[in-house]
């Protein structure tokens, strides 16, 4: 799995130890209880793409700690949203 991450006019590929980081808060966020989402006019801070199971999967941050689906727009707390922030900024 190849995790992208653009925004702010950058864009980084997760690798190695970032990669599994990434993926093991993503499992824990959606085990908690979603909400409906962020009105359409909010700005998003990045944009997550990767393929899980040959499904293109899209999730955008929004206010640096929540993590929307951009298919179905659920959105959880996502605070690996911040590291992530970072590292895009570095």
């Amino acid at each position: 799995m190849s995790v992208v991450v653009q925004g702010k006019g950058r864009k980084i590929t997760l690798t190695g130890v970032r990669e599994h980081m990434f993926k093991r808060e993503l499992a824990a966020c959606m085990r908690r209880r979603h909400t409906k989402g962020t009105h359409s006019d909010a700005a998003r801070d990045c944009l997550i793409t990767f393929r899980e199971k040959g499904v293109r999967k899209r999730y955008g941050i929004y206010g640096r700690a929540v993590a929307m689906d951009e298919k179905t727009r659920k959105a959880w707390q996502f605070y690996f949203g911040l590291l992530l922030l970072e590292w895009l900024q570095s």
